[in-house]
């Protein structure tokens, strides 16, 4: 959709995934004004790029009970450019742990697994396939 401001009729905006994919687009324009009988072309290169997915882990640093679990929540992880035909994979790295995390949005570590006044370091991977981006949180 293209579209010009009511503030500046010589502005054009792009709605969002305008351009179905990245690269390398030559816009031309054919300008012509009311009452002139003189049309001009003018040409205007725009490059489209993707942005990066963007990882979250929901809570941020946690003090935890002895009784409850950990939960690893990267639910609200997303992809901004909501690129059609890419597949989210999570998966998560722990410095300081003595067991893994396994892959997946959601993930519960049980209290017993958890040393009192360790600290651990969690890392979240969240990787779009076939596009091959991908962010980190940790």
């Amino acid at each position: 959709t293209i579209s010009t401001s009511t503030n500046s009729p010589f502005s054009i905006y792009f709605s969002k995934n305008a351009f179905s994919t990245s690269g390398t687009y030559v816009l031309r324009a054919k300008v012509s004004v009311d009452g002139v009988t003189q049309t001009q072309f003018q040409e205007i290169v725009v490059e489209v790029t993707t942005s990066n997915p963007v990882a979250i882990i929901r809570g941020g640093s946690k003090q935890i009970s002895n009784k409850l679990p950990l939960v690893l929540d990267a639910q609200y992880s997303y992809d901004p450019d909501k690129t059609s035909g890419d597949t989210a994979s999570y998966t998560w790295s722990c410095v300081g742990c003595s067991f893994t995390i396994s892959p997946g949005q959601a993930n519960s570590i049980t209290p017993n697994s958890l040393v009192a006044g360790q600290t651990y370091q969690i890392t979240l991977n969240y990787s779009l396939s076939p596009s091959g981006r991908w962010a980190t949180v940790t």
